[in-house]
């Protein structure tokens, strides 16, 4: 195939021309090491962390703080603070267990704005007497 003047990797009307003719290689094939495995990873996300964290022991959980900033994760860093502002915090406390145990279920009235509602019978026979039908 012939190329283009000024693009080698170009045909004469602009388009691509085979990578085999113009030698020039696209993707991760000249570089595999930088294609993503696909596979997804439980342990890189925040509410895996905070789980771990929450199992460790208090010793365990300091040996952590004083590892060096290479050996952690973004995630292991944003679980930590969260985990140890909610030694300290009723709020952090809270978000934290809804975060990783579930929100507490909660009633929800919707129809008596919270008052008491008395059950209402009504009663309707076929017949009052042999004459008479009910309304």
């Amino acid at each position: 195939m012939e190329q283009h003047p000024e693009h080698p990797e170009r045909s004469p009307k602009g388009t691509f021309l085979p990578k085999a003719v113009a030698g020039v290689t696209h993707g991760f094939g000249q570089y595999p090491e930088n294609r993503a495995s696909g596979h997804w990873r439980p342990e890189d996300t925040i509410s895996f962390q905070y789980r771990k964290f929450l199992s460790m022991t208090t010793k365990e959980l300091k040996e952590f703080a004083s590892r060096p900033e290479s050996e952690k994760t973004v995630a292991q860093e944003i679980a930590y603070g969260r985990v140890v502002a909610s030694r300290k915090s009723l709020a952090d406390t809270k978000e934290l267990t809804d975060r990783t145990e579930g929100k507490a279920k909660e009633a929800l009235d919707i129809t008596s704005l919270g008052e008491k509602i008395e059950p209402v019978v009504i009663y309707r026979p076929e017949k009052l007497d042999d004459n008479t039908q009910a309304a």
